[in-house]
């Protein structure tokens, strides 16, 4: 047996004297595949059975300098004899007058690859990172892939040589990565496995390498699933708290969300002695399967011991409260917004998340204290409730939203325009009064008037479709129009009105007339402002 590489060193830049894996010597079952690109072509001639220095030297000039059939027998003949052809390659590639050539250098190496010798794999390494280290600013992963594809098709003899590069720091880590992925695809199940308790340590780029090659290598070769699942359970009671949330996530992956594995995740969620970030990364896991009983309950007991007043005050509990409440069906997560009140909660996460679910009057009163509340991502909350029927008073708060800071409308952009996506929603006259007003204010952002403009153009009625016409043909200021012109595109059933101006824009601003072409293209198939 022999050490393990310093792959294990470059999973943790603090750590380097990790304990190491093994390696087993390569078997007959292991024997390399050969990876020459060129196959000698049908009747070529074989290696004669005294195949002499002389014509060993006369095959590989060949071998360098030809083309063709003349290039295919020769290599035939010396794949035929690795004994006697081998030591000589290696010679050949050592010598230094005369040079060799890069492309004569690579047909040499390839030869070595056909025979599969590991004494050559550390001169294929070699090659690798010259050729990365002369690779211009974006090319070493394809200066590196003929010698990464040369080495992993010598499977298991190459696992060192693999290593060792996975652990060079001299490389890039993009190069180093790869490498990694190929190192887990060619070790034996046993060694693989060695390679789960490193998950969630190191320099990012490898440990998303080594996470999908083990992902990989579980979807692909079934039988070592088991044996996967196994490590990751093992390495969860092994490993320091910051590599669990990865562990958990690959255990989630690999495998179904199992009853056990559900209650594992429950126990982590539910702990308080458990690190926060294992908290929160066994709720997220758990809130794909909530409608299950096992999630469920905890679910719901994560959200109610967490979002009870006063406990809500503290941040861990807030936030852990508010994943559960999320992830819990909305039949649930409504009752337990109604219980623990905490429409009125003072944290904007909780009733922002609450205002989703909660069962309000049909009235709508609800949304004038809502309106008032101080965070934004609340107010946006609550106005993604508003639907249809919409009485007076919910168009009134919504278009006074709508409206610039200036006339005492909403200081938030974002709320303004979701203000004015509810009125679209509405749909009613006097929804579409509110939106003409929104379109026609002059001191209002770009953003909020070209809102108004779509949701006008979304209800579809005469008066707000003659509106958005005549602001699209009026409107002088080139980048408004712009966003009138997209906006146009919301129309389902666009008027003449409206085609005409979008074709005006097209000949006041030349700037805008692919645009204009689009916005035709997608409205109004087969228009064109030529054709009137």
């Amino acid at each position: 047996m022999f050490s393990a590489f310093p792959v294990i060193a470059l999973l943790t830049l603090a750590a380097p004297s990790q304990a190491a894996t093994e390696i087993a010597p390569t078997t007959a079952a292991d024997a390399p595949t050969e990876v020459a690109s060129d196959v000698p072509a049908e009747g070529s001639s074989a290696a004669p059975s005294t195949y002499s220095p002389a014509q060993v030297e006369a095959d590989l000039t060949t071998l360098l300098t030809a083309r063709g059939r003349d290039y295919l027998d020769a290599r035939a003949r010396l794949e035929a004899a690795p004994t006697t052809v081998a030591p000589r390659v290696a010679a050949r590639l050592a010598e230094t007058s005369p040079a060799l050539a890069p492309a004569e250098r690579q047909r040499l190496l390839a030869l070595l690859g056909a025979f599969g010798r590991p004494e050559d794999l550390r001169a294929f390494a070699d090659e690798l990172r010259r050729d990365v280290a002369a690779a211009t600013p974006g090319q070493a992963l394809s200066a590196a892939e003929p010698w990464r594809q040369l080495l992993k098709a010598q499977g298991l003899s190459a696992a060192p040589i693999l290593g060792e590069l996975a652990a060079d720091r001299d490389l890039d880590e993009g190069t180093r990565a790869l490498l990694l992925g190929d190192l887990i695809d060619v070790l034996p199940t046993e060694q693989v496995a060695a390679f789960v308790a490193m998950v969630g340590d190191g320099p990012a780029t490898l440990r998303q390498a080594l996470r999908q090659a083990l992902i990989r290598r579980g979807r692909d070769r079934p039988d070592d699933r088991a044996s996967l699942l196994a490590s990751v359970d093992r390495a969860l009671t092994e490993v320091p708290d910051a590599r669990k949330p990865a562990l958990l996530g690959l255990r989630a992956t690999l495998g179904e969300l199992d009853p056990e594995f559900l209650a594992r995740l429950a126990s982590f969620a539910e702990s308080p002695k458990a690190p926060f970030i294992v908290r929160v990364a066994s709720l997220r896991l758990l809130a794909p399967a909530a409608e299950t009983p096992a999630a469920r309950g905890a679910l719901i007991r994560l959200a109610t011991a967490n979002l009870s007043a006063p406990q809500r005050s503290d941040q861990a509990s807030e936030l852990l409260g508010w994943i559960a409440l999320r992830a819990l069906p909305e039949s649930d997560a409504s009752q337990l917004v109604s219980r623990l009140g905490l429409l009125k909660a003072d944290e904007p996460r909780i009733a922002a998340a609450a205002f989703t679910v909660a069962p309000l009057p049909s009235d709508g009163s609800w949304l004038a204290s809502a309106l008032d509340h101080p965070w934004p991502e609340v107010r946006k909350a609550a106005i993604r409730r508003v639907d249809t029927p919409c009485s007076r008073d919910q168009i009134r708060r919504l278009g006074n939203s709508a409206a610039p800071p200036e006339k005492r409308g909403e200081s938030d952009d974002a709320v303004a325009r979701e203000a004015l996506r509810a009125l679209g929603r509405c749909g009613s006259p006097e929804a579409e009064s509110a939106l003409i007003r929104a379109l026609g204010t002059k001191i209002s952002t770009p953003l909020r008037r070209s809102e108004a403009a779509k949701q006008l153009l979304i209800i579809g009625l005469p008066k707000g479709d003659k509106a958005v016409a005549k602001a699209i043909e009026t409107l002088g200021d080139p980048s408004l129009v712009r966003r009138l012109v997209e906006a146009a595109r919301a129309s389902a059933d666009p008027t003449p009105a409206l085609i005409q101006s979008l074709c005006q824009v097209s000949a006041d601003f030349p700037a805008l007339r692919s645009t204009v072409a689009e916005t035709l293209r997608l409205i109004a198939p087969g228009s064109t402002c030529s054709q009137g």
